[in-house]
């Protein structure tokens, strides 16, 4: 007997096993895409996939008592019952209580993983940047998580493109001069913008790339630079836009502190980034910030186990 957790995220994909007795088991591998990107029916398969190499990793070939999977791009009604049909293609999937099992987007299970509330608010900053909340009503919103073309504000992507806009209007001469053009030059082991289009434009370069130089915008910014600075706190003002645009929406009651799980490794790793969201929480008497301690995946445990109680 164990639950199951899973989390598709856009640069992993974590599973965690809990069994009965015994420590949790933990399987985390690269990320083959999210929802939008895979399908559904190639989705499902990934998910078979990690289901068996979690039996083999366990030394079992039992079904898990309950399973949740937390999947970024599950934004809506449509895509859920599309993904579930798939599911019932995959045999261990049918073979778990229908009342036992769970398809929710990534971001609930990261607001779970953070406080024990039946209410709150989920800042996800990553890759991509995606906001949620629910009521003490149940009701639930959406904000952001539209991907690069849309809806990335505050993600470390969009942070990535702030960094080579400012850049190029350097190296132009358009913009401010900015410690970034070192630190990008030097990441990218070349000498102008012009020698990086042929990476930017390969297959091989990913929005994964783009997020990881939120580090570099994190460096400068701590070294002084102006640009970075302004980069950051536009990135952290983003993110606080989301919350509060959450906490207008939904039916919160005025004399509630209300919990704001902040998910993933950009708002949770780029220092600037998480102090300047945490000074602006303090203005808000409403919002209590929890930067999560724990990996998604404990949200989706959490979820699975309240099915079998």
């Amino acid at each position: 007997m164990y639950l199951l957790g899973i989390d598709i995220g856009g640069t992993k994909y974590h599973v965690r096993a809990v069994p009965h007795k015994g420590r949790p088991v933990d399987l985390v591998t690269p990320s083959q895409g999210n929802l939008h990107a895979l399908g559904v029916k190639a989705m499902a398969k990934q998910l078979t996939l990690l289901v068996r190499r979690m039996q083999s990793r366990l030394g079992t070939r039992a079904y898990p008592a309950a399973v949740c999977a937390g999947i970024s791009g599950l934004d809506d009604t449509r895509t859920v019952r599309a993904l579930s049909a798939a599911m019932q293609q995959e045999a261990w999937w049918r073979h778990v209580d229908p009342n036992a099992r769970g398809l929710v987007n990534d971001i609930t299970i990261g607001l779970r993983a953070g406080t024990p509330s039946s209410f709150g608010i989920a800042i996800l900053s990553g890759s991509g940047s995606n906001g949620y909340g629910v009521d003490p009503d149940g009701h639930e919103a959406s904000v952001a998580g539209r991907g690069l073309w849309m809806a990335d504000e505050g993600s470390g992507a969009q942070i990535g493109i702030d960094a080579l806009h400012a850049v190029r209007c350097a190296e132009d001469g358009r913009g401010s001069r900015t410690l970034l053009t070192d630190m990008v030059f030097r990441h990218f082991r070349i000498t102008s913008t012009q020698e990086l289009l042929p990476t930017l434009l390969s297959n091989t370069f990913h929005k994964s790339d783009l997020a990881a130089m939120n580090e570099l915008v994190e460096h400068s910014a701590q070294e002084g630079d102006k640009m970075a600075k302004e980069i950051l706190h536009r990135a952290a003002n983003e993110l606080l836009l989301m919350a509060d645009t959450l906490f207008g929406r939904l039916s919160f009651s005025r004399e509630l502190v209300v919990d704001t799980v902040l998910i993933g490794g950009t708002i949770n790793k780029n220092r600037v980034v998480l102090n300047l969201f945490l000074s602006g929480a303090r203005k808000r008497r409403w919002m209590r910030s929890i930067p999560l301690s724990d990996d998604p995946v404990a949200g989706a445990i959490e979820l699975a186990r309240a099915t079998v109680q």
